[in-house]
């Protein structure tokens, strides 16, 4: 008799049988197969050396597993300019194999520039996420980035429990006022916008 970790693990050793089947008869890949598929490929050196890219972007680094960081390496060349984009604290795909280790790798091979300036929020936003990163999380922040000072007309922010009627019509009002470039309505869910 099995347990109910045994009968777990031949449900998913069926079901993972079944998946590979389907995928063979109707000629498909999933993102897996496209991924190990391409490292195949690129060890074998079926991409000639004059078509690796010259220049690569990767904006996302902290979510790059082992596989996905050798990928980068095999297509550009060895001369590539190569700019990785990464923070430590959006690292939350662990689960999938990344880890902020990556961004430590890629710091220690390449020149670093940190963005300085937060564009996308308020200074009050800023330090609450600070406070809250440092003391509960224990977040390890090596540059955190300052909020965008703004005059004492512009930057405040106003949480309001509005119905959606509201919110169109205080939209609405400041288009109307042509403030359409300083005014943003945040909203909770799809349905509300």
């Amino acid at each position: 008799a099995r347990n109910e970790d045994g009968r777990m693990v031949a449900v998913y050793e069926l079901l993972s049988e079944h998946y590979e089947q389907l995928k063979r008869e109707m000629m498909l890949l999933d993102f897996d197969d496209l991924l190990i598929e391409s490292y195949v490929a690129l060890k074998a050196g079926r991409l000639p050396p004059e078509e690796h890219f010259s220049w690569v972007l990767v904006d996302e680094t902290q979510d790059l597993n082992p596989l996905q960081c050798e990928l980068v390496r095999l297509f550009s060349s060895p001369d590539a300019v190569t700019v990785f984009f990464g923070d430590y604290e959006q690292s939350i795909f662990s689960f999938l194999g990344a880890s902020r280790h990556v961004l430590e790798r890629v710091e220690a091979d390449c020149e670093i520039h940190y963005f300085s300036r937060n564009y996308r929020s308020t200074s009050y936003l800023m330090d609450l996420l600070a406070r809250y990163s440092l003391l509960t999380l224990e977040s390890p922040w090596r540059n955190l980035p300052a909020p965008l000072k703004l005059d004492s007309a512009r930057g405040r922010i106003r949480l309001a429990d509005w119905s959606p009627a509201q919110c169109v019509a205080t939209a609405v009002s400041l288009l109307r006022q042509g403030k359409t470039s300083e005014v943003a309505l945040l909203v909770s869910s799809n349905r509300m916008a």
